[in-house]
């Protein structure tokens, strides 16, 4: 230091205490043994030592030492200068935009250390905290040494400290007390574990992966495999003691539909109270590192995926360690489903629900039975597939002097769900049971679907029954109905059955040509679906098949559909309402494009039109309208109304009854249909007929509930209501309390013990329960799918084969197409061929390269997908019911979403 710098002198040397601690050094002398410095000061001229000057302290003074008035100008100037920036530092602004979380703890905790009284204690002791609760006024003294901070700058600090107030942030811990923010501080020690866990963790993923440089951009690196398999990879103690760790996280995180908390008890970690967070803490962000997004990304480096699923990326990683079976992994897939809220319904029946059902009588009573026509002599069989668990439905085949009579039992559900019950207000909320793979999600509880309800050979039930008579051509010449007792023969099974016919045995051949003869008779739609069936038949195997119609599934279709329609019309002509089951015709622009993709097919199929040039909206839509509105399936914001309906005032037109769809109408269209069946039935290829089939039901509108009816397309009725399956749908116990009320008022059935559903209370319910059904399709469908990618996922030959798959559909950014199996769809993003270029044309049958839309980086691609492809150098790149070689780029086992890329 030289005479004029100004230095910083010792605390309390001379009296002087900061900002005032500074001087003008003048000029350095010897005194005795130490070395003394003359300094001035604020309090003028003084002598220290030279060990007591702490170094330079500011801008140095320029002007003459022996002018005192501008050296202490030059101190005033300092301090003034100092106190600003001392000002400005505590800003509140500053403090939010400079101060951080590990900053204000890192101040508590060494003044802590050295015994400082900050706080109040917390009273209850926190696991690995300081038993000290701090407001943000304690914590903020104490990180800016004990100035006194206005309410602004205690805000500040608030602010910096609610970066704690989720128990998986670090440093501190929130408490309310009194309505106010507290913050514990976690220990100096505790923070120590969670950085050496996060260490833990990096080093345990070089276990399996290694930076590399991108071959096209040297600056870029991205994560590879050391091994071909990180199942293979040895781990030491520590390590595994980590992977094992993460295999129960994510457990939990599949299990509780997202991560637990540090109080969340996992069934996955047998019972115990396993905290998700770093170092045996909740904590999971410290500083740069993220817990959740380093599980996030070694999963999808390990998986070797690029696009993000957590969920999905957890459960094939579980699968692969060999930690869950398959069987395991579909049901962590449902579990997932419901913990998530991705679906609401409910796996298990609350305890208030299952105690009212054990409650209900299971032996029918001698005056019960006084009540109904005993039907047990009756030669009485169910037809089911063979896996199933409730048996709803029966037949019983006599014949008689009127010719031949089918008795149709369906379960008598509403003898022990009454309304609004506790049973029943479960059953409303559910609307419909879900069939998964792995089991079934039942509307009613087992006491109910499995036991009292379902008839059981051999046991006496109670039951609805309708009598329908046939003459010798198939036509029904009469039908009724009662309240009965049945005891069933036999629980058959569809196969069995189909033997049966094909051996000629009784009662099942008459049967046979009895539905054989309904079905040449009705005009209904002959829409064939193909059905995936999907069965765990082991813990880590499965077997899957396409069902298709067989004589015995189409005769129970084909009486069930009769039952069903003999309900509808019993009820509407005496006037009680109905939650009809419709299905609007197909519109025009659905039909066209079907045509055109048959066209585009290079075949001659096409539904006839049966509209007139310039049609307009139809009296059919304007029912159609109603309808959905009364089901609940639309609602109307703004002034569309007469864009649909061509009603000028805004109102959906009125009628008096039922709006009745026109026979001739509905007859003709099912007709144009039915042929355009005939022609695909004479292709040759299944697949194709199964493709054109599945487009052609794509022109359909989806069927639902309603209290308007405007008739049932597929099945050509115009009156059409569900009445067989009262188990699995709510709506079927509507029909039946009504029925009951009927059979009532005529005289023939006892008094129900209430009232027939009102409209109002239908079209309440209808809105919710078509929001069900629908959810439990899709639902159905995603499981099936999620099976069949566990399958793809753990069979290696599967995932690593090039499997042909013919494209069934194509959207604006997507091919989707059936893979080999016959069983399992996949999608093509179509800019994993392309990143632009690629045009799809308007009735979405084939996808085209434009040069004029592309860069040459395009073209080139292009030009290297046509020669890795083996393909030809013209513009369309796919078309429908093409076939292409593909290998598979990414599963979603979660949802059952697998991609592929072109060729191997």
């Amino acid at each position: 230091m030289d005479p004029g710098d100004l230095v910083r002198i010792k605390k309390g040397i001379g009296g002087l205490e900061p900002p005032n601690d500074t001087g003008i050094l003048v000029h350095r002398e010897r005194g005795g043994k130490d070395f003394m410095a003359l300094v001035f000061t604020e309090k003028g001229h003084m002598k220290v030592k030279w060990k007591h000057l702490r170094g330079r302290a500011g801008k140095r003074y320029e002007g003459p030492l022996d002018d005192e008035r501008a050296m202490r100008a030059h101190l005033e100037d300092r301090v003034k200068a100092k106190e600003k920036k001392s000002s400005l530092a505590i800003s509140p602004k500053n403090i939010e935009d400079s101060v951080t979380l590990s900053q204000l703890w890192d101040s508590v905790t060494r003044q802590h250390k050295r015994g400082k009284r900050m706080g109040e204690a917390i009273g209850i002791p926190l696991e690995g905290c300081i038993e000290l609760s701090m407001s943000p006024l304690d914590v903020g003294s104490v990180h800016f040494h004990g100035k006194e901070l206005d309410p602004d700058q205690v805000g500040a600090v608030a602010k910096v400290l609610s970066g704690a107030d989720n128990p998986d942030s670090p440093y501190f811990v929130r408490m309310d007390i009194e309505r106010r923010a507290r913050y514990v501080p976690y220990s100096r020690n505790t923070m120590e574990k969670v950085m050496s866990h996060v260490d833990r963790l990096e080093s345990l993923r070089s276990r399996f992966l290694r930076w590399v440089e991108d071959d096209e951009d040297p600056k870029r690196r991205s994560p590879r495999l050391i091994v071909q398999d990180f199942t293979t990879v040895e781990l030491g103690r520590e390590d595994k003691e980590e992977m094992d760790r993460i295999e129960g996280w994510a457990l939990a995180h599949l299990e509780l539909g997202g991560w637990p908390t540090g109080e969340t008890p996992l069934r996955s970690m047998e019972g115990r109270a396993e905290q998700f967070g770093l170092g045996g803490t909740p904590i999971r962000r410290v500083d740069t590192f993220d817990l959740e997004r380093f599980l996030t990304y070694l999963f999808m480096d390990l998986l070797e995926y690029r696009r993000e699923n957590l969920p999905s990326h957890l459960l094939e990683f579980l699968l692969r360690m060999g930690r869950i079976t398959w069987r395991r992994g579909a049901e962590l897939a449902v579990e997932y489903a419901l913990a998530s809220g991705r679906r609401v319904f409910h796996r298990d029946f609350p305890d208030h629900v299952v105690d009212a059902s054990r409650r209900l009588a299971g032996i029918i009573s001698d005056e019960e039975r006084s009540k109904r026509l005993d039907l047990r002599l009756l030669e009485t069989y169910t037809i089911d597939p063979e896996d199933a668990r409730d048996f709803d439905d029966a037949i019983s085949l006599v014949k008689e002097e009127k010719g031949t009579v089918v008795w149709v039992h369906i379960a008598d559900v509403s003898h022990y769900v009454k309304p609004m019950d506790l049973v029943d207000s479960e059953a409303r909320f559910r609307g419909t049971s879900v069939y998964l793979p792995t089991g079934v999600l039942p509307m009613l509880p087992p006491r109910l679907s499995e036991d009292l309800c379902s008839l059981t050979e051999g046991v006496d039930r109670l039951a609805l029954s309708t009598r329908l008579v046939f003459d010798d051509t198939g036509s029904l010449i009469e039908d009724s109905r009662c309240q009965s007792v049945i005891r069933v023969d036999r629980n058959l099974t569809y196969a069995e059955v189909d033997e049966m016919i094909e051996n000629g045995k009784a009662p099942f051949s008459e049967l046979d040509s009895l539905a054989r003869c309904i079905h040449s008779r009705e005009e209904r739609l002959d829409l064939e679906t193909p059905e995936r069936r999907i069965r765990f038949d082991g813990e880590n195997s499965l077997s899957t098949s396409v069902k298709r119609p067989t004589p015995s599934t189409r005769l129970i279709e084909e009486l069930m559909v009769l039952t069903n329609e003999s309900s509808s019309r019993y009820l509407e002509e005496r006037g009680y309402p109905l939650p009809y089951r419709v299905h609007p015709m197909p519109d025009r622009t659905s039909v066209e494009r079907f045509n055109e993709t048959c066209r585009a097919l290079g075949l001659s199929v096409e539904i006839q039109p049966w509209w007139g040039e310039g049609d307009g909206p139809s009296d059919h839509e304007d029912r159609m309208l109603r309808s959905l509105l009364s089901g609940g399936s639309i609602s109307l914001g703004g002034d569309h109304i007469a864009d649909v309906t061509g009603n000028g005032d805004g109102q959906i037109g009125q009628t008096d009854g039922p709006t009745r769809p026109d026979p001739e109408e509905m007859r003709e269209v099912v007709g144009a249909f039915n042929s355009a069946l005939d022609e695909i039935g004479s292709i040759a290829d299944q697949r194709i007929r199964d493709l054109l089939v599945i487009t052609m039901l794509r022109t359909m509108p989806r069927a639902f509930y309603s209290t308007e009816s405007i008739g049932h397309f597929g099945l050509g009725s115009g009156c059409y209501c569900h009445f067989t399956s009262p188990i699995r749908r709510y709506p079927d116990i509507l029909v039946h309390r009504s029925i009951k009320a009927a059979l009532h008022r005529e005289g023939k059935g006892p008094e129900p013990g209430w009232n027939a559903p009102t409209v109002e209370e239908i079209s309440t319910l209808l809105e919710h329960v078509n929001d069900m059904s629908g959810s439990a399709e899709e639902w159905e469908r995603e499981m099936t799918d999620a099976a069949l990618a566990i399958r793809y996922s753990m069979d290696r030959d599967l995932r690593h084969s090039v499997h042909t798959g013919l494209v069934t559909s194509i959207t604006p950014g997507s091919l989707f197409l059936l893979l080999d199996d016959d069983l399992t769809e996949a999608r093509m993003p179509l800019q994993s061929v392309l990143r632009r270029g690629f045009v799809v044309d308007e009735h979405l049958t084939r996808v085209e390269f434009d040069p004029e839309l592309s860069g040459g980086r395009s073209s080139r691609e292009f030009t290297a997908f046509i020669e890795r492809t083996g393909g030809r150098t013209g513009r369309v790149l796919f078309r429908l019911a093409q076939v292409l070689g593909v290998s598979i780029s990414s599963i979603s086992v979660v949802d059952g979403r697998i991609e592929v890329r072109p060729g191997g």
